[in-house]
């Protein structure tokens, strides 16, 4: 009797036990922020942001306000005063402190050594990896609205930036996480007036003067093959790089007409230098040759003055560029100096 009633409970203990709720089942609640319309289904600890329709359909859940959605992130920047959210979707926000008291002062990443600068003599903006060393970059405009436009901090100057200027150059330079340029004395100053380092020059430009532009003009029997520069007799010729003397011509006329250049034509007193690169220039319709065969020149140091010998209309240095040191592999001087960041004849 006892066996029968065991069998005829099981089917009332089964249905029963059906309709109890399994210890194990999912929490699903429902949390926005204050300043934003999105809705989030928190299932578990995972938050989704859900549309209106689905809101709708779970019947209007009110969603709490006061405390972190899951997934969210917040930090703090160490050139900015509030904290950071990012939300679930992305979107961020910066926290008033009355938004951050209402969600429980809740903790975030210190990023105290990374932040946004700029100097306040110049544009640009710079985010800043590592605020203590200087290191950092540039960013565009798109970039930085990207991270929610925050406030940079204005410095003069940043950690580690250099100033510096080439021999022989009044130009004074600049070098940091968001420019590398020449400053002008007003910004220069802007920033404390540093004594900038010198830098032995590397490239320079060969004289001070009116560029022609007329490299690879066809004169008719020949193609003209150097970059004219308008000068006053008597004005400094330089070496644009340094290296060896291993040709020179003096003792030419004004007005000559004989081939008599280092070089097959007429260019009058001249000189040619071989460079440390594989490089070659030449200088020609010189007044005064200051060097000799075999002299060892430093980049901007003085090697001639320039005059009008040879066949030549008028004051100029005749300046050539030759890609290889055989005389015969001309290249256009102003691209080539300007590509090392000099430019002809200023």
């Amino acid at each position: 009797m006892i066996k029968k009633l065991r069998w005829a409970l099981i089917p009332l203990v089964l249905v029963l036990s059906s309709l109890v709720a399994p210890a194990n089942a999912a929490t699903v609640t429902y949390a926005k922020y204050t300043w934003s319309d999105t809705v989030y289904r928190v299932t578990d600890g995972q938050a989704q942001a859900i549309d209106y329709n689905t809101w709708v359909a779970a019947g209007r859940p009110t969603p709490t306000t006061n405390s972190v959605i899951p997934g969210s992130y917040l930090y703090k920047w160490g050139t900015h005063q509030n904290i950071g959210l990012i939300d679930p979707t992305g979107a961020y926000h910066w926290l008033s402190s009355a938004e951050w008291n209402a969600l429980g002062t809740p903790g975030y990443a210190n990023r105290s050594n990374e932040g946004f600068v700029k100097l306040s003599w110049d544009s640009n903006i710079a985010r800043m990896t590592d605020l203590n060393a200087g290191q950092g970059y540039p960013i565009n405009l798109a970039t930085w609205r990207a991270e929610n436009s925050p406030e940079p901090r204005v410095a003069n100057r940043f950690t580690g930036d250099q100033f510096y200027k080439y021999e022989g150059s009044d130009d004074i330079w600049y070098a940091g996480p968001t420019v590398n340029r020449v400053i002008t004395f007003a910004e220069w100053q802007a920033a404390g007036s540093p004594a900038p380092r010198v830098i032995a020059a590397q490239w320079a430009n060969p004289i001070t003067g009116r560029v022609q532009g007329n490299y690879g003009q066809d004169r008719g029997s020949y193609t003209h093959y150097g970059e004219d520069i308008a000068a006053p007799r008597g004005t400094a010729v330089r070496a644009t790089g340094s290296g060896t003397v291993v040709r020179t011509k003096t003792g030419v006329a004004e007005g000559s007409t004989a081939s008599n250049g280092v070089l097959s034509g007429r260019t009058g007193n001249a000189i040619m230098v071989h460079h440390d690169d594989g490089t070659a220039s030449y200088y020609g319709h010189l007044q005064n040759v200051n060097v000799s065969i075999g002299q060892r020149v430093t980049a901007n140091q003085q090697i001639a003055t320039s005059g009008n010998t040879g066949n030549s209309t008028g004051p100029h240095l005749h300046f050539e560029i030759h890609l290889r040191q055989d005389g015969n592999s001309p290249t256009n001087p102003r691209t080539f100096l300007l590509n090392r960041g000099v430019t002809l004849g200023s």
